[in-house]
């Protein structure tokens, strides 16, 4: 298994009611209805109802926008797109794509056999409804912008309606994460520059992380059903500390002669070894649950050498690895 960096704009259930249909699809069949900003519709019958002051205006150069193909996809048809001037940058369910164009490529892409629909990616999709009338506070936010687009030119932007900077980095080679404090009422201006994919509050309850499902499981909750840390002292209390637990490492391989790791590892049998095999992530996640923090390198404060783990040992598919009783982060 190797690494991969998801994006998640939208959750979606799919419930599969037939593999095989009685006869033709039609075109407005309703495997076509699309889901966005918490809105579901086929956008061949009927346009999204967009709300009031978050529609795209105007629609002049470059901007992120929709298309639907008409069937499974297949690499001819993305090729297709390429040709008529249109840039693939995310898939979204059923059958379509955010991409990136100038309106004259959207039109010509209506023209493309394999096109069933093309429109606007609005500034509505950008922004879920709960954060649309955020009051005029700044608050701590992360943007998802296409990295096709100038991205120094959308944090100036962003900027010049008051936005903080708190930091960028790439997230792959479609996106770039950008940090800024800005004011809950100006998340419709920022929807609205070409190039910003989605605005999201920064968590400040600890978001939705299976850290907080292990609090919640040893009932370090509050009466406003807030998690706060205490799954390992929770663990000693019922005996459990790791002793002799063997955690599978399923990743990339790990650098299993990296002083954190050397002596934690124990030897991995089966078909799905990953042999000699080494990976950056393989070897950060190793880390998590089992360095010992022998290279005794610190950062932020922490010895960044030592495991998150409580004493477990860790085996992989790839690698195997001896748990720690060392608290706190991964390897250097």
């Amino acid at each position: 298994m190797t690494a991969r960096h998801r994006l998640v704009a939208a959750t979606v259930s799919i419930s599969i009611v037939a593999l095989c249909p009685a006869g033709p699809v039609s075109p407005n069949a309703p495997q076509f209805a699309l889901t966005l900003g918490e809105e579901t519709f086929d956008p061949l019958v009927e346009p999204a109802a967009v709300p009031a002051g978050w529609a795209t205006v105007g629609g002049e150069g470059p901007a992120l926008r929709l298309v639907q193909l008409r069937d499974v996809t297949h690499q001819w048809q993305l090729d297709d797109l390429g040709a008529a001037g249109i840039a693939v940058v995310q898939y979204v369910y059923p059958h379509a794509y955010i991409v990136w164009s100038e309106p004259a490529a959207l039109v010509a892409a209506r023209g493309v056999a394999a096109v069933r629909w093309a429109g606007e990616f609005h500034p509505a999709y950008k922004v879920l409804p709960r954060w649309r009338d955020l009051p005029d506070e700044p608050i701590d936010v992360k943007l998802l912008l296409y990295r096709g687009a100038d991205t120094d030119a959308i944090v100036r932007a962003v900027a010049d309606v008051g936005g903080r900077s708190t930091g960028r980095r790439v997230l792959n080679r479609i996106f770039e994460v950008a940090g800024f404090v800005v004011s809950g009422a100006r998340f419709r201006e920022i929807a609205r520059i070409p190039g910003v994919y989605s605005i999201q509050p920064t968590p400040t309850d600890g978001g939705l992380r299976s850290e907080m499902s292990d609090q919640a499981c040893a009932g370090n909750y509050d009466a406003g059903h807030l998690c706060f840390p205490g799954y390992p002292a929770w663990l000693s209390s019922i005996g459990i500390d790791g002793n002799g637990v063997i955690i599978a490492n399923v990743d990339g391989g790990v650098q299993d002669s990296h002083p954190d790791l050397v002596s934690r590892m124990v030897p991995c049998s089966g078909q799905t070894c990953g042999g000699g095999s080494s990976s950056s992530h393989g070897t950060h996640t190793a880390g998590t649950m089992a360095a010992d923090g022998a290279s005794a390198c610190a950062t932020h404060g922490g010895s960044c050498g030592a495991s998150a783990s409580p004493p477990a040992p860790t085996s992989s598919s790839r690698s195997t690895a001896r748990g720690s009783r060392n608290p706190a982060a991964c390897c250097c």
